[in-house]
């Protein structure tokens, strides 16, 4: 009953937001940046997995059009009683016997068999339908975390940039005070030093940038690329509810048409126990003054030895439906402590994000000003200013490095458990620039 709930939200969310995809797709095709709403509308229309899952139901549904049909009729012809000795060896007319027949036969398989391939045929259907919908939601999943992933790595480079600025600005008072005769000659080392530093990281960070597009590029084309526009994507994660709901988590909603495949091969294992039966009808034409013939045979399957046969299979299905009972359980199990393991983490992130901004942020900022203050009476050494600087951008750091793990995990919540995947969501507050 949990995965018709699910269908029927797909189906609604389907309905509603393709229209909302195809102007996502429009508009990044038009403008010069990408963003997140626009990066799964892209995906969703372009990537492959999804073309080939469609491809794949499509089978599934034609070949359900033949199952249960009876098998095509069989023509039937040759020669009866040729005699091959005596007066008229390999002779057609001397013998009386001899006939030339031509017939059609026909078998028909048991209504039973019949209906349980048709089943069978349904719930691949059903199996393949409920696989494209969770390869979909994968692919959501992929290309939220991946953008997101971008969008962290854009945030610290526009950082770095800046920090290579201050850096720069920092260099050039220190030249001037010696130039003053103010200051020591090892303090105009420390800001190239740091300066090295800082474009290392910088490296690093365009390199990660490039392996990321790489990634998204196999959902997105050449839009991967695109500069990213919009902050990070902010969703409302009701724990309660999801635990309420835990089955109607994707993952667990496959087991009900591998449920269903089960017991379609089960009633085929015991229809197997079914006798089929055949009809032969044929005309003999015998050579003249004699007469023509008509034949109808009968045949009839026995199974007679299904302990050694069918009996043996249709244990098998029987053993497969309580494995695939005892994994839904255990994967409901599963999914459960991994859930309240990602709630409690969640929380954890939301907590220190907030600790961040609002402590260790505000903190660093102070020092800063207090060490520069000095530096400038001649207070304290540059090295000092300098270790201070290095420490407010590596708290600015940490605070996109918390934000990034707190939206990728809200985001992998909202779309593992069967959210619709027209992503309602809000953009968090860009935070404000901290001038250093």
């Amino acid at each position: 009953m949990s995965f018709i709930c699910f269908c029927r939200r797909w189906r609604l969310v389907a309905a509603g937001a393709n229209l909302t995809w195809l102007l996502a797709l429009a508009t990044a095709n038009a403008d010069t940046s990408l963003s997140f709403d626009q990066a799964l509308a892209i995906a969703r229309q372009q990537a492959p997995v999804l073309a080939a899952g469609s491809a794949q139901l499509l089978a599934r549904q034609n070949s359900a059009m033949a199952a249960g049909e009876l098998p095509d009729p069989t023509l039937t012809g040759g020669l009866t009683n040729l005699p091959i000795s005596g007066d008229g060896p390999f002779s057609l007319n001397e013998d009386f016997m001899t006939m030339k027949s031509i017939g059609v036969m026909q078998r028909f398989t048991h209504r039973d068999k019949r209906q349980a391939n048709r089943s069978l045929a349904q719930a691949e259907i059903f199996l393949a339908r409920t696989q494209l919908r969770l390869d979909e939601i994968q692919l959501q999943t992929d290309v939220a975390l991946s953008w997101m992933t971008r969008h962290e790595i854009e945030q610290k480079i526009a950082l770095l940039e800046q920090l290579l600025a201050d850096n720069q600005r920092l260099q050039e008072t220190v030249n001037a005070r010696l130039a003053g005769g103010n200051g020591s000659l090892a303090d105009s080392i420390l800001p190239q030093e740091q300066q090295l530093l800082l474009e290392e990281r910088k490296d690093q960070l365009l390199t990660q940038r490039q392996q990321v597009i790489a990634t998204l590029q196999q959902w997105l084309g050449e839009a991967a690329g695109l500069p990213l526009d919009g902050s990070w994507p902010v969703w409302e994660i009701d724990g309660t509810a999801l635990k309420n709901n835990l089955r109607m988590h994707p993952a667990f909603a496959l087991f009900e048409p591998r449920t269903a495949l089960l017991d379609a091969e089960l009633r085929k294992a015991k229809a197997a126990k079914k006798s089929d039966w055949s009809l032969e009808l044929s005309y003999a034409n015998r050579a003249s003054p004699y007469s023509d013939m008509m034949n109808m045979k009968f045949t009839l399957d026995l199974p007679l030895f299904s302990g050694r046969r069918q009996d043996p299979l249709i244990a098998a299905r029987y053993s497969e439906l309580d494995q695939l009972e005892a994994e839904s359980e255990a994967g409901l199990r599963r999914m459960a402590a991994q859930l309240d393991n990602h709630l409690a983490e969640l929380e954890r992130l939301q907590r220190a994000v907030t600790r961040q901004q609002s402590g260790l942020l505000p903190l660093a900022v102070d020092r800063v000003k207090l060490v520069q203050d000095a530096w400038r009476d001649g207070k304290a050494p540059l090295s000092e200013l300098i270790t201070a600087k290095l420490g407010l951008g590596e708290a600015e750091l940490r605070l996109i490095e918390l934000q990034s793990a707190h939206a990728r995990l809200a985001a992998l919540l909202y779309f593992s458990h069967g959210s619709d995947v027209s992503h309602e969501h809000t953009s968090a507050p860009a935070t404000e620039e901290t001038t250093q």
